[in-house]
């Protein structure tokens, strides 16, 4: 939303004080209760805009898998992780592949999914699946995969799964508790 800018007495340049701010909107209509002479009956719309916070609520992380066509688990690359430098990264690996594995409920794990999906396609992308850290941090994932068939024939075909993790911070107190514009 472009934000209104303080009046100065220098308005030549009204282009370069614009500023705009990230903002949560919710619509409602509220139909009127009478009926003006001659028109038909018309809503209003009210909106509101609440202001995001400049922190994020989540952080983004993530680890790539390498499998065989058969969904075994070659490599594991977590350099991106360790660079983080975030304590506790070989648990949300571990928990997360664990997750990834699992069977969900009556249906077949997210794994097997992808791996039948990936072969058919060439690609595939999971559904949002949820875990628990150690600790009991909750935790979101979800995961890509990509058929990959080298060009070097000594090289067998492999899938790359990429892991991307939504770490929320529920430390963060409520968004639309302040900054709330009608």
């Amino acid at each position: 939303m472009l934000k209104r800018p303080p009046d100065e007495l220098d308005a030549e340049n009204t282009e370069a004080r614009q500023q705009y701010e990230i903002m949560q909107c919710f619509t409602v209509s509220q139909p009127r209760s009478m009926q003006e002479e001659g028109e038909d009956l018309q809503s209003c719309l009210i909106c509101i805009a609440c202001r995001i916070p400049r922190t994020q609520p989540f952080s983004t992380e993530s680890f790539i898998t390498k499998q065989d066509p058969t969904g075994k688990i070659i490599s594991i690359e977590t350099s991106a992780l360790r660079a983080t430098g975030r304590p506790g990264w070989e648990d949300l690996v571990r928990k997360c592949i664990y997750a990834f594995f699992q069977p969900q409920g009556k249906e077949s794990s997210h794994a097997k999914k992808l791996l039948h999906e990936v072969m058919t396609h060439g690609t595939a992308i999971s559904p949002l699946y949820r875990f628990t850290l150690s600790d009991g941090t909750p935790l979101s994932a979800h995961t890509r995969c990509k058929f990959c068939c080298p060009p070097n024939p000594d090289v067998q075909p492999f899938i790359m799964g990429i892991h991307t993790i939504d770490r929320y911070d529920y430390k963060q107190k409520n968004v639309l508790s302040k900054g709330c514009v009608i």
